[in-house]
């Protein structure tokens, strides 16, 4: 369980990292697929759900699904609100559903097998 801790804090610190970098201002789309961007946000935060939900240790199924959700989500939230105080970075409501559809993605496959 350990290295799933590891793996889940390290992709976080990624994710901080990356969202902390300035952008410089770009004019038009500067991505080759449409929408890319979001489709980043959602495997993103795919992952960290994942890995938040191998990591948890509680042999109650509901309650380790619950933790890492809200775990993902509220980062999810948190890194958005940060991009605020970045130059070049901007708050935008359709990478928080990004985030959330990606975080919620694995659980809802979960719930509808079992």
């Amino acid at each position: 369980m350990k290295i799933w801790w590891f793996l889940a804090i390290t992709w976080m610190i990624l994710i901080l990292y990356f969202t902390l970098i300035p952008q410089p201002a770009v004019e038009g789309d500067s991505f080759l697929i449409p929408h890319q961007d979001k489709v980043l946000h959602f495997g993103v935060f795919f992952i960290l759900s994942f890995l938040l939900l191998q990591a948890s240790t509680s042999s109650n199924f509901y309650r380790a699904y619950f933790f890492a959700l809200l775990i993902t989500l509220l980062y999810g939230g948190i890194t958005e609100m940060v991009q605020l105080a970045v130059p070049g970075r901007v708050f935008d409501f359709k990478d928080l559903f990004a985030n959330c559809v990606g975080a919620s993605v694995i659980y809802i496959n979960k719930f509808i097998k079992k």
